[in-house]
């Protein structure tokens, strides 16, 4: 969408609000032509993620399950390999009873402790390619659980993002913006 933006003369300043709905969050323009945006604080409260109780370090069936709502609703789940096939357990974990408006499930494999790999099931379209609030949602799970640094590059199917949890606890997510298509509107 920041690159659309820039593109289409939206916007021609190096920092720029979007409105969200999770609320407004802010794109800085980075001198690489990468966008950094301040995706805020990670919610652990959890009647923001539509929960009674909370769910962090949750058995589920031998895995540990950690949600927390970063822009919306996440479930970090630490593996062995996060490009595996996700697609029958992200849909099971997602459309679970314990979540009563679903939530992506990130699979999350520590490469070092400076890198990950990640892997999204998003409620509502299955496996994707790359979500950057999940790889937020999973560095910051990371960094306060399994001993990660707040700076972490997080490597998806498509593409990697850099991460860095800063020292109020907000997640600022810096990476490219790639067109991959072009579409034009004809009425007849």
């Amino acid at each position: 969408f920041s690159q659309f933006c820039l593109d289409e003369h939206i916007i021609d300043t190096p920092s720029f609000s979007v409105q969200t709905l999770a609320g407004e969050k802010v794109v800085y323009v980075q001198d690489d032509g990468r966008f950094q945006v301040d995706l805020g604080l990670p919610d652990l409260e959890p009647a923001k993620c539509a929960l009674k109780a909370p769910i962090w370090n949750y058995d589920y069936k031998g895995l540990r399950l950690y949600t927390l709502f970063m822009s919306t609703i996440h479930t970090v789940v630490f593996v062995d390999d996060a490009f595996m096939d996700i697609e029958k357990i992200g849909q099971e974990i997602c459309e679970s009873s314990l979540f009563p408006e679903q939530t992506n499930v990130n699979f999350v494999q520590i490469v070092d402790d400076r890198h990950l790999r990640v892997q999204t099931y998003e409620r509502g379209c299955g496996v994707t390619l790359a979500c950057g609030t999940g790889v937020c949602a999973s560095a910051y799970v990371a960094y306060q659980e399994k001993g990660c640094l707040n700076k972490l590059n997080v490597t998806m199917k498509k593409g990697s993002l850099d991460i860095e949890i800063d020292e109020n606890g907000r997640v600022w997510m810096r990476g490219p913006a790639v067109k991959i298509a072009k579409g034009e509107y004809y009425e007849s």
